[in-house]
């Protein structure tokens, strides 16, 4: 193959298999260096796969003002606050790139900017005020060839009521 220029785009490649890349310089007449030097890649692994959904975590067990359950986290609205999420994805093949955190929605309420994030795990902080309304934050990874996961979506619910209970045993004077 010939490549003209400073880069190369290889196409019919076996998924899962690895390559070696030989290059080998000449002039811009077509005319090889007198001394060729070849230059031979590390191995290069063409992956084909996009990565699992990233597995979110966040730090509500240090706040006190929310609690998660499964991808759903529970928010207290008076008690603003701001909640860091981290993203760790997996790719056997080419690792995780980044973390792209999406937009919040609906917005109302949080404070927020979307964006990707480099490096495996990713963090980003979302706070919310005390007109913070329930929304969505879509996460996904990109691997080290491009390909990006599926979501994993937080659902943020805002609950403002403190619980409620009551003793059913031992009954009202009993002695324990």
């Amino acid at each position: 193959v010939t490549v003209s220029g400073l880069s190369y785009v290889a196409s019919s490649l076996s998924p899962a298999t690895c390559y070696r890349v030989r290059l080998l310089a000449s002039d811009n007449a077509g005319n090889p260096i007198s001394n060729p030097v070849y230059v031979y890649s590390n191995p290069i692994l063409h992956d084909s796969t996009a990565p699992a959904a990233p597995v979110v975590t966040d730090n509500c067990s240090s706040l006190h003002t929310c609690v998660r359950v499964g991808n759903t986290i529970y928010f207290l609205p008076s008690a603003a606050a701001t909640v860091r999420l981290t993203s760790t994805g997996t790719d056997p093949e080419s690792g995780i790139a980044s973390s792209s955190f999406g937009a919040i929605s609906p917005a109302t309420g949080w404070t927020y900017t979307s964006g990707t994030v480099s490096g495996n795990p990713a963090s980003k902080d979302v706070k919310w005020s005390s007109s913070a309304v329930a929304s969505t934050l879509p996460v996904t990874v990109t691997n080290g060839a491009g390909l990006s996961s599926g979501a994993t979506t937080i659902t943020f619910i805002p609950d403002p009521n403190a619980p409620i209970g009551t003793f059913t045993s031992p009954a009202d004077g009993a002695l324990v």
